[in-house]
């Protein structure tokens, strides 16, 4: 599992299933992925030299594949790890010094998961929605139980795409909200769970293990929770839902929307909480 020596990364880029590794080494300026959790589509950016003008401009729509690792160093899991598969969807050739750029965006978020669509759903749940997507995208689920028993009086998917719902709802709880290798994924942030409810392994990263590190704190506004309203039709009254505080007197941040339901406000309040509390720092 772990090496001697220095630290040393690797990773695998293959094109259509053919492996450019080898030729793409030489040349390699840059290899950036950028991984999104609510609704995005993760992003694949790859620059390389081109000083001898013989690199072959890929064809629209042609699949990257990418694996990240570690070749060898001490402390570190020896292998690579499959990151998933990647349209190309915009190349750029410019210099000097002359340079291909390539960017490509996860396979899983083209086609029919950007399509908008005209549904309307009655007496549902947040589980029920998330397969009917994953069906109608060949898609597997994984959704966390406490998550999917969520219930939905109404949900109309009024020129939306499957992907903007799978954000909306990703945003009203809180939750991981996105598709990896096959897979739409729906679990709450933070949880340091899987969707199936198994914990994620734990590790200590050390600062010998990074080559930049960065942690920050920012006392910005000091929010005592957060609050959402609701309309309830039975008194013809505007109500509220106030969910966590931090114990510092600060007054709770109230969401602009207005809710339908007592229990709509309750997840937006809870779901705006966490947030709070997770931008108090950033490392």
């Amino acid at each position: 599992m772990a090496d001697a020596g220095t630290p040393m990364a690797g990773w695998q880029v293959t094109l259509d299933g053919e492996d450019l590794t080898d030729a793409m080494r030489p040349r390699l300026v840059e290899l950036k992925l950028t991984e999104k959790r609510e609704g995005g589509a993760d992003e694949l950016n790859i620059t390389l030299h081109d000083y001898d003008s013989k690199m072959a401009i890929p064809a629209e729509g042609a699949v990257l594949a990418v694996r990240f690792g570690w070749v060898r160093g001490p402390g570190v899991y020896i292998g690579l790890v499959d990151k998933g598969r990647f349209k190309v969807d915009e190349v750029e050739w410019g210099g000097l010094p002359d340079q291909l750029t390539i960017r490509a965006r996860s396979a899983d978020f083209t086609g029919n998961f950007r399509v908008r669509r005209e549904i309307k759903r009655r007496d549902t749940t947040v589980g029920e929605v998330l397969t009917d997507i994953a069906g109608a995208n060949g898609l597997k689920a994984m959704i966390a139980p406490e998550l999917a028993s969520i219930a939905i009086p109404v949900l109309a998917q009024d020129q939306r795409s499957d992907a903007a719902i799978l954000k909306h709802l990703g945003r009203r709880h809180d939750a991981v909200a996105t598709v990896k290798a096959g897979t739409l994924i729906f679990s709450p942030i933070g949880k340091g769970m899987n969707p199936e409810g198994q914990p994620l392994p734990g590790f200590t990263l050390t600062r010998a293990q990074c080559s930049k590190y960065r942690w920050c704190r920012a006392a910005r506004d000091e929010y005592g929770g957060a609050e959402a309203r609701w309309h309830d039709p039975d008194t013809a009254e505007r109500k509220s839902e106030k969910a966590g505080g931090n114990g510092k007197g600060g007054s709770p941040k109230r969401l602009k929307r207005t809710f339908h339901r007592k229990e709509d406000a309750q997840h937006a309040a809870r779901a705006e909480d966490k947030r709070i509390q997770r931008s108090a720092a950033s490392f």
